[in-house]
């Protein structure tokens, strides 16, 4: 854990030993944020982080206008986590921008393989979802709730989040967040029905 020695946090003044598997929900309940490493499986599915390693991972993030000040806010959580967050724009809020100028670069670097996972949003989620999935190997899911992301996860193994800034406040894009960020894909039959998307 970043900050705590041998992944060891903080709670009501002592020290206590996490174990393995621990949530980054944590972090919204006023408890310190895990530095964890992601260990990937060779489809790109992230398997069981190990809480005594240093995270590393590097996650993608855009949006357009309308979906600006909840961009602002996820590059905050995410460094908050103990990500490294690459903010692909834009840089100040301009009315006239365009949507797939900011999913373009979030979606091929996913695409590429240069990062694991990319967060988008939009005013409605849906134009920055349509620019992510068509690129080769993305999985853009359109998450409402955190149990559409979770789904998104379990079941379609989703490799970016798109969240809609018109339709989830802050607090509910940071609960949308976390589950997507904290749950892992089943694989099993799922893993061959993915497989299937870019057959």
């Amino acid at each position: 854990m970043a900050g705590r020695p041998n992944g060891r946090a903080r709670r009501r003044g002592k020290f206590t030993t996490r174990s393995c598997g621990c949530s980054r929900s944590r972090a919204r309940k006023g408890f310190p944020a895990t530095g964890r490493r992601i260990d990937w499986r060779s489809n790109g599915s992230p398997q069981s982080p190990r809480c005594d390693e240093t995270l590393s991972e590097r996650i993608y993030v855009g949006a357009d206008h309308a979906g600006f000040r909840l961009k602002q806010r996820l590059v905050d959580e995410l460094k908050r986590l103990g990500y490294e967050p690459v903010d692909a724009g834009p840089e100040t809020m301009d009315p006239a921008d365009d949507y797939p100028d900011y999913g373009r670069p979030v979606a091929k670097a996913v695409s590429t393989g240069a990062v694991k996972r990319g967060v988008l949003t939009c005013g409605t989620g849906l134009g920055m979802a349509f620019v992510a999935n068509r690129f080769p190997r993305v999985r853009a899911a359109l998450a409402w709730t955190p149990e559409i992301a979770e789904l998104a996860r379990k079941h379609n193994d989703a490799n970016v989040l798109v969240l809609p800034s018109r339709f989830v406040s802050e607090e509910e894009g940071m609960d949308i967040l976390h589950k997507w960020l904290d749950t892992a894909f089943e694989g099993g039959r799922h893993e061959r029905r993915v497989a299937k998307i870019d057959a």
